[in-house]
């Protein structure tokens, strides 16, 4: 397909990187293209073990591998697409700082869709409350920690709304104790590793709050 489009033609490619780019057939092509017309954008929205979990058969070290690779070679067009969730509400200050750290600051923040149980917008309010105070401080470290001149150019898109939907929300939890453990009982089956103890965080919050 790259053989056939035009250079000028811009390509959006949205991958999880769970492969080693340095062996893609099609890699010399993209790096022979303008630059500009390859857009990155790499489904993500945790780090280490608790990204293996989510993103089931992806290995981490790989994928930090290839950020770093593509921060060289499409350093202002790499972004990340990140699902907002409560598998990433609560740690995702430390996900920003390691996005950092790879030279990824161009984050897209998505809601969940297909998976109701795990939505931090049906959660009671004290839940979306501490996530609130998270994306916040994820918002405001985010910005600190860019040049004043990028500050416009690299927002966290999409995180404003959800901090005001999150505060603002007076709806009632559409969540049982028991739906969200069902759940995770479910993904747990796909794992060695289980939610419990990846994301001990977590399940406090539900069981004190659900």
């Amino acid at each position: 397909m790259l053989n056939r489009l035009p250079d000028q033609c811009k390509v959006s490619i949205i991958t999880n990187l769970s492969y080693d780019i340095l062996s893609l057939p099609c890699l010399p092509k993209l790096l022979d293209r303008p630059r500009q017309n390859t857009l990155w954008n790499i489904s993500l929205e945790n780090i280490g073990p608790q990204f293996e979990y989510v993103r089931t058969g992806a290995k981490w070290d790989q994928v930090k591998t290839n950020l770093q690779y593509l921060t060289k070679h499409w350093p202002e067009i790499t972004s990340i697409n990140f699902v907002y969730s409560m598998f990433s509400a609560f740690d995702v200050v430390e996900t920003i700082k390691e996005l950092h750290t790879l030279g990824v600051k161009k984050i897209n923040f998505f809601p969940i869709k297909l998976q109701p149980n795990m939505d931090v917008f049906n959660m009671p309010s004290e839940i979306r409350l501490i996530a609130a105070d998270n994306l916040d401080a994820a918002i405001k470290w985010h910005t600190e920690n860019l040049h004043l001149d990028d500050q416009d150019l690299y927002p966290l898109q999409g995180a404003d709304t959800m901090l005001s939907e999150l505060r603002q929300s007076t709806k009632p939890s559409t969540i049982t104790l028991d739906n969200f453990m069902a759940t995770i009982k479910w993904y747990n089956q796909y794992h060695s590793s289980q939610f419990e103890h990846l994301w001990p965080n977590v399940i406090d919050l539900v069981k004190k709050y659900l």
